[in-house]
């Protein structure tokens, strides 16, 4: 594994919410002058609504794999041995 491929891998594993928080930084940080705020106050709320969502993901994925993990100790148990 080269260095270039260890970063891309390690790049992939932060999730598709980091893309949007960089987005929603870089868009909150912008300098602004008095009288110019209605554009990038969408691309800030735009921005706001896919961290929202990403999380959101997460968040219903974090549940489904829960259940799964619950749901699987709990019937991994229940084995039976045919003879």
């Amino acid at each position: 594994m080269t260095a270039g491929s260890g970063a891309s891998v390690a790049s992939q594993l932060v999730g598709p919410s980091a893309v949007s928080m960089s987005r929603l930084n870089a868009v909150t940080r912008e300098p602004r002058t008095t009288g110019q705020a209605p554009a990038g106050d969408r691309q800030a709320e735009t921005a706001r609504k896919a961290v929202a969502s990403g999380m959101l993901g997460s968040f219903i994925a974090l549940l489904i794999g829960a259940a799964a993990a619950f749901f699987g100790g709990t019937l991994g148990r229940d084995t039976r041995v045919i003879d």
